[in-house]
């Protein structure tokens, strides 16, 4: 006996909902939404790992294919050994009387001299005079010219005159 299988010309069973027809279920249609709206959420909640510190890279070195030569790298030149305590000597000053700075064009000698004047007619430490050039180059900086800054060149500072070089960039090309 066979038994004729009827052709549905009705509706399907997604057309069934109150939405109408070739909408899907309401609970789907909720799923799909929390799901998306959610993924945010837990890309944010993802574990990157401990914090590095500034200066160290956690990304392996490049390795350099055999037959070619290694690029050459300097230490910087602040690095020195640790001095132990029975070695170490009083820190060596020098007597400021002047401050000059040359190279510099867009700002004024009266421009910097709120910045070199609190160094004048004091005994300064190799740092004092680091931190006067880190200030020197801020100014630049933060005026909008970042690829300027201030030099301090080795020197024999005679009768307490410390000079510092300004260095300011240029724009040579620019290419779009």
């Amino acid at each position: 006996m066979t038994v004729p299988v009827p052709q549905s010309t009705g509706p399907r069973p997604l057309d069934l909902q109150p939405g109408g027809a070739g909408t899907p279920p309401r609970w789907l249609a909720r799923c799909l939404a929390s799901a998306l709206l959610s993924a945010p959420v837990l890309l944010h909640a993802q574990d990157v790992g401990p914090p590095t510190l500034p200066g160290r890279d956690p990304r392996p070195p490049v390795l350099v294919p055999p037959g070619q030569s290694a690029p050459l790298l300097q230490a910087p030149s602040n690095l020195r050994p640790p001095v132990a305590p029975s070695q170490a000597g009083p820190t060596p000053r020098i007597r400021v009387r002047e401050i000059r700075v040359t190279g510099n064009t867009v700002f004024s000698a009266s421009d910097l001299e709120p910045i070199t004047t609190p160094y004048l007619g004091r005994d300064v430490t190799a740092e004092d005079l680091s931190a006067l050039r880190q200030a020197l180059t801020l100014k630049y900086v933060n005026a909008g010219y970042i690829n300027s800054g201030a030099l301090l060149p080795d020197q024999k500072v005679a009768e307490g005159v410390v000079e510092f070089r300004i260095v300011e960039g240029r724009l040579s090309d620019i290419t779009v």
